[in-house]
């Protein structure tokens, strides 16, 4: 297998906030082509599947921007760092 080697040549901007950091960088690839590379770090989530039964409770769809159409949307948050995963998940 070949060894890819590309090379981060500047890091363009960096936008912080409380949820997310996004990161617009230029590299340069194996084949001499320079590109923008953007990416976001986030902290780790969790998906909350409400269920009744053998069903799941469900709000109706609602537009989501990012889409573009209406979705089902489930409750959600964030984790705090370093929480294994049974001290913020548990069934009633």
């Amino acid at each position: 297998m070949a060894t890819v080697s590309w090379r981060s040549l500047d890091e363009r901007v960096r936008i912080p906030s409380k949820w997310v950091t996004l990161i617009g960088e230029k590299w340069l690839t194996d084949t001499g082509e320079t590109l923008e590379y953007w990416r976001v770090e986030k902290a780790d989530s969790v998906i909350v599947l409400p269920l009744q039964g053998d069903y799941f409770i469900c709000l109706p769809p609602t537009f989501r921007v990012g889409v573009q159409r209406a979705a089902v949307d489930f409750p959600g948050g964030q984790v705090l760092p370093n929480t294994p995963p049974g001290q913020w998940c548990r069934k009633f």
